[in-house]
């Protein structure tokens, strides 16, 4: 068994992992986005400095400059330093120009990545916030199922938690549909984006 699911990854593995199959993906998926939200790293830019320069509201909070340093700081790793350097010293100047504009693309997948970071994460007891990545692909997929399949899928309570009050009235309404959640919170990604339009 362990040798069969070792042979579907590596198979997985080898076809993702040739030279160009991984950015193609990624300057596909920033393309796309980029044209679903109206170049929004664009429009947003200045948007985007002045926030980064507020100030926090309570002390002893973190401040925006301060989350976007940790935030870069999970980032950017050797990996990329010696990735840059590389590409410098393998394709000149080059290299440098489509590095930027990768990530001006970059920017949409970004933007995207952190609306869904917004829409599902979670709270803990002493109203902190918490989530990224994993939740939100674990939360999204568990809801989307359950919406595909219907009223015979038995939700796990950790993954609706109802920390808005549009989700404790769609989990109040007469209507038992295990869906409620879910649609509440692609309506609640697409004002995100909406508003950022």
């Amino acid at each position: 068994m362990i040798e069969s699911i070792d042979r579907v990854v590596n198979a997985i593995g080898g076809f993702l992992y040739r030279p160009y199959i991984v950015p193609l993906f990624l300057l596909a998926a920033g393309l796309y986005f980029t044209i679903r939200t109206g170049l929004i790293q664009f429009r947003l830019f200045g948007e985007s400095i002045r926030v980064v320069k507020e100030k926090p509201k309570e002390k002893g909070s973190i401040s925006s400059f301060g989350a976007l340093m940790v935030s870069t700081a999970s980032r950017v790793g050797t990996g990329n330093i010696v990735g840059v350097s590389t590409a410098i010293c393998l394709g000149g100047f080059g290299a440098v120009f489509w590095m930027w504009v990768v990530a001006l693309v970059g920017g949409a997948s970004a933007f995207i990545e952190s609306a869904l970071a917004q829409v599902y994460k979670k709270r803990d007891a002493d109203g902190s916030s918490y989530g990224g990545p994993s939740y939100y692909m674990e939360q999204a997929l568990v809801e989307r199922i359950a919406e595909d399949v219907g009223d015979d899928v038995r939700e796990d309570p950790d993954v609706h938690e109802h920390d808005d009050e549009r989700h404790q009235a769609s989990a109040r309404s007469s209507s038992p549909s295990p869906c409620a959640c879910s649609r509440s919170r692609r309506s609640s990604a697409t004002t995100i984006t909406a508003r950022a339009a």
